[in-house]
């Protein structure tokens, strides 16, 4: 699906603005990925528009947004994810293109399934000042001082929203991952994230996913990416879902 077809797909929604969005944040939610193909996106779109209204900002549907995620020496935070701890945390700065805001942000997944993110706005997305070290440390109670990039994540964002059901979902397509010079693009791969108050609600987008034949898996766009550029890495977890990941991109994927 080219980005012409995904913006004439867009403009079938009623849009949302991002005012409008902050009765939806959501901080404290359940989350559900879902991967399918990017020939699959142009199905989902068409079908959501009856339930869902599309976040526009200036006119733009569709967003690009640059993550910086950040680990420690020996990968501390990755490894939580690699073990299937419960309790784990990612740290990132992210910048929103649409209006150049950055903010560096903490994902806390709890041990109840909940997902709890807190951010604070930055000026720079260079480093760690003191102000970034405490917060760090204040949602983490770790140390921050020795946290480097690990990875910067790029992607196309369309957002969804629904008062209704009380639901926001996100699409993210066009992802790619670079560090120290290497990068991997993902240029099929599509995430749907839907986030909401309660896991148990049946709503619309549910059904949709299971109409194109999306697949419900814990995805973390992180973990994959970190997987793939950093290959000697302990990734036993990932290897399920990299398989799937390089079946779509390889146009081999086709549900039952």
């Amino acid at each position: 699906m080219t980005e012409d077809e995904i913006k004439d797909s867009l403009q079938c929604f009623r849009p949302i603005s991002l005012s409008e969005m902050d009765d939806l944040k959501l901080m404290n939610r359940l989350d559900n990925k879902f991967v399918f193909s990017i020939n699959e996106l142009g199905n989902v779109l068409r079908q959501a528009a009856e339930h869902y209204r599309v976040l526009e900002i200036n006119g733009q549907r569709e967003f690009f947004y640059l993550t910086k995620y950040m680990d420690t020496p020996d990968w501390f935070f990755f490894s939580e994810h690699q073990k299937g701890h419960a309790d784990r945390y990612k740290i990132r700065m992210r910048t929103y293109e649409v209006n150049q805001q950055s903010y560096l942000e903490i994902k806390h997944k709890t041990n109840k399934g909940q997902t709890k993110k807190s951010r604070i706005k930055i000026s720079n997305t260079d480093g760690l000042d003191d102000e970034c070290r405490r917060f760090i440390e204040e949602k983490t109670h770790r140390q921050a001082d020795n946290l480097d990039f690990v990875s910067i994540n790029g992607f196309n964002r369309i957002t969804l929203a629904s008062f209704e059901t009380h639901e926001r979902i996100t699409i993210d397509h066009n992802l790619s991952f670079s560090h120290d010079g290497n990068t991997i693009k993902l240029n099929r791969l599509c995430i749907a994230e839907v986030k909401k108050e309660r896991s148990s609600m049946r709503t619309p987008i549910i059904d949709i996913m299971k109409n194109v034949h999306g697949l419900n898996t814990g995805l973390s766009k992180y973990c994959i990416g970190i997987s793939y550029l950093h290959e000697d890495l302990k990734q036993n977890a990932f290897k399920p879902k990299k398989l799937l990941i390089n079946k779509i991109e390889r146009n081999e994927y086709f549900a039952n």
